[in-house]
């Protein structure tokens, strides 16, 4: 039988700190990614090596709460506006049977 390989972890502490250079993981550049593409770039979080676990879990919650929020006063709006038109067009319908044009 064969044994596993062991694990390097010289190696994989250089990789490690070497992952916390990219530039993807500034915390500017996640921070527009999160006011830009909203739940999406919420693996830019989750991946950045030096963000701890409740700081992750704390911007992920905010994050998703946000977008559902945004989501049904979005959909509100679009009852708002649907019911505004249907209204507009109805008064429009009247006044032309009236002779107004």
């Amino acid at each position: 039988m064969e044994k596993a390989p062991k694990k390097n972890t010289i190696t994989d502490q250089k990789k490690f700190t070497e992952d916390e250079n990219l530039w993807y993981f500034r915390p500017w550049i996640i921070t527009g990614a999160i006011f830009t593409f909203g739940p999406l770039a919420l693996p830019l979080i989750w991946f950045r090596p030096r963000t701890k676990q409740a700081v992750k879990i704390g911007v992920s919650t905010v994050v998703i709460i946000m977008t559902i929020s945004m989501y049904i006063q979005t959909a509100k709006y679009y009852e708002y506006i649907k019911t505004y038109y249907n209204n507009s067009m109805a008064t429009l319908e009247r006044l032309k049977s009236t002779g107004v044009e």
